[in-house]
């Protein structure tokens, strides 16, 4: 059954599920959809468009749609308001919108799912539309045609937009291809840009809006490649590639002038990621605009409408930056000083001049709200939080943990106690994805939930993360299941040094990705370390996800390299890697494991887990499956993350229950 179908059904008949009550311990508060999705800032800056998840209390004659509002961004006053009314007996048009752009002073951008709706017999279709920001007016620019909620939708993609045109570029998805297509908003005349394959993820255009560059996946799933083009796009030459899970290199701005992106990235000879011009025709790096001497740069912001750099930013614990004037970095330490101390904040929209700025603002113990900066008025105006129904004083403020591994190297993780019974609760160890990767000490959903549930967490920076430099990625190389097994072990045992966790308390491992790979082999190797493991899309056979890659294929060729030198520092030895692959220790697995895969991944192929999980069984262990269908490696739906949160709630607690919450002692309750 189609999940947009599926999703319907549940909410008219569990109308409790799909009212505007969310309770806050349930999984959909902490990682599902927001209640405020998505805005953005008009030209001028005095106003702004907010696209919210529409609720309706009246479940049996009503459901709730997406809600567009229009407000004053100095006051909040409301301008317009798009509502819709979802009326089961009889025919309705409603829209399901992905995000909304103010590019024009009088014309809002948006992409939707329309369904129309006639008794029982449901049609959709992809719509790219306008919305006059004064009367609410819609006008369809580009559509798919109108098909059954059994089939999947690809909705339009925003690439750009030119003022003095009057033209949006969209990237629009065909049966196997995505074409490049400009739009004028006012005629709706279109003109094809390119036409490429259906691996293409986008396109960066010039100041004459032709496409310069376009970035597709491999044919694996496992490389970006970036094409560049000097006719237009006509002609096309393969400059680039990259391992995005493993490297970043994240185009910032283009300058037609000098035929240049400024990137964020890593060359091969440095030592950490920074702030780079990159020459789109050579494929070589330029001049460093900036760079860390401790951490990688995780991004920048350039100004709108023009190719000035406003800052970079990188993670330490929290997110810092590096501002490119006086007058930027005066006005950032004034945002800095008007926010708590542990909060994160970036700019998310900005108007044409800068007259007003929308910032996102996150912390370890807030999922996130936006506010308005008006620099003309010197205001900072908050908007409205992105998750309203979490209860902050129930949230738990994690705290940095520094140790050492058994030969001195220096690492840390962030520990996240138990809301219900700090010092007492069961523990579960959370290592991340990557292994180029890293936690934060920012807003993490799972960690939150896992500890407003009765249990704590501890996240460990193993050596081989990411954002720390070359040189501590490196330390990875060939350590799995050595040394960066060992690493996670070290800090548990940290914890226990410290007087955060006792060792008798019962512990569980959960990971996705390669922690995935971690929990399996913490459950194999050391069978006697956890009660309870959980894999989603983990690593079981290292030989076997080496055998995915054609070796006669010089991208696959590529890819598995890369691999092979962070699995086994470039050894390609089979031998040696089944010796480090959790299904080869089966025999020895005690703990019971709840394995997790989606059906569509190209990262790490859904046999990895049905492999195990067969291999479990025959060995008579206790093992659960669940297989995700039309999911991939990353989880971009709301709705699979939080029905991914519900399933690994449930096999905790009859795995390794949660701590009760600690009663509060009153005169009511005294003997």
């Amino acid at each position: 059954m189609h999940p947009i179908l599926f999703k319907l059904l549940v909410c008219f008949v569990l109308s409790f599920a799909c009212s505007a009550n969310v309770f806050a311990d349930y999984p959909a508060a902490y990682v599902g959809k927001a209640e405020l999705r998505d805005i953005a800032v008009s030209p001028d800056g005095t106003a702004l468009v907010l696209l919210k998840t529409g609720h309706q209390d009246d479940i049996v004659q009503k459901f709730g749609w997406d809600e567009i509002m229009v407000e004053d961004s100095a006051t909040g006053d409301t301008r317009l308001e798009i509502k819709q009314t979802y009326t089961y007996y009889s025919k309705s048009v409603n829209w399901l919108y992905d995000w909304v752009s103010w590019p024009f002073d009088d014309t809002i951008l948006s992409s939707a799912v329309e369904f129309t709706v006639s008794g029982d017999k449901f049609k959709s279709r992809s719509v790219f539309l306008t919305i006059n920001p004064e009367t609410g007016e819609k006008k369809v620019l580009a559509a798919s045609r109108k098909r059954n909620l059994d089939k999947e939708l690809d909705s339009p993609k925003l690439i750009a937009s030119d003022a003095e045109r009057r033209e949006v570029t969209l990237a629009i998805h065909k049966k196997a291809s995505v074409e490049l297509v400009s739009i004028n908003v006012d005629t709706g005349r279109q003109r094809l840009l390119d036409t490429a394959n259906s691996r293409t993820l986008t396109w960066l255009l010039d100041d004459s809006m032709r496409p310069v560059m376009r970035i597709e996946k491999s044919k694996s799933g496992g490389l970006h490649q970036y094409y560049s083009s000097q006719d237009g796009g006509r002609n096309w030459t393969l400059r680039f590639q990259h391992d995005p899970l493993n490297e970043g290199f994240y185009p910032v701005s283009y300058s037609s002038k000098n035929n240049k992106f400024i990137v964020v990235s890593r060359p091969a000879d440095a030592e950490h990621a920074g702030l780079y011009e990159f020459d789109l025709h050579t494929g070589q790096f330029g001049k460093q605009l900036f760079s860390d001497s401790e951490y990688d740069l995780s991004s920048a912001r350039k100004r709108r409408g023009s190719d000035d750099l406003l800052y970079s930013a990188l993670w330490k614990d929290k997110l810092e930056k590096h501002w490119f004037t006086p007058e930027d970095a005066k006005l950032g330490r004034a945002i800095d000083s008007a926010l708590p101390d542990e909060a994160n904040w970036s700019v998310f929209d900005m108007s044409l001049h800068g007259q007003a700025w929308v910032i996102y603002v996150s912390s370890p113990i807030n999922p996130g709200a936006y506010y308005v900066l008006r620099n003309d008025l010197k205001r900072l105006r908050k908007i409205s939080d992105a998750r309203p129904h979490i209860d902050l004083s129930t949230t738990s403020m994690p705290r940095r943990v520094d140790y050492q591994t058994s030969e001195g190297l220096a690492l840390r993780g962030y520990f996240t106690p138990s809301t219900r019974s700090p010092g007492h609760a069961p523990l579960i160890v959370m290592p991340h994805g990557g292994p180029v990767s890293r936690d934060v000490m920012d807003w993490d959903g799972w960690a939150q939930y896992f500890a407003h549930r009765g249990y704590a967490v501890f996240q460990p920076q193993f050596r081989g993360s990411g954002g720390f430099g070359q040189t501590f990625e490196r330390l990875g190389h060939g350590e799995w299941g050595r040394a960066m097994q060992q690493d996670i072990a070290d800090g548990v045992h940290a914890l226990e040094q410290a007087g955060l966790v006792s060792p008798d308390q019962p512990r569980s491992i959960v990971g996705a990705s390669y922690g995935g790979y971690a929990a399996l082999a913490a459950a194999t190797m050391t069978p006697d370390a956890y009660q309870c493991a959980i894999s989603y899309a983990g690593v079981s056979d290292l030989p076997r996800m080496l055998r995915q890659y054609d070796p006669s294929d010089a991208v696959d060729a590529f890819v598995r390299n890369i691999w092979t030198q962070r699995m086994n520092n470039g050894r390609d030895d089979e031998t040696e890697l089944w010796h480090r692959s959790p299904i080869s220790y089966i025999e020895y697995l005690k703990a019971p494991v709840f394995l997790i895969h989606g059906t569509d991944d190209e990262i790490v192929h859904m046999d990895q887990t049905t492999a195990f999980y067969d291999a479990a069984v025959q060995a008579g262990r206790q093992a659960q499956i669940l297989l995700l269908d039309h999911t991939g490696h990353q989880i971009y739906s709301d709705d699979t993350n939080t029905d991914l949160l519900v399933a690994m709630n449930t096999f905790l607690v009859q795995c390794m229950p949660p701590a009760p919450k600690t009663p509060t002692i009153n005169g009511a309750n005294l003997p």
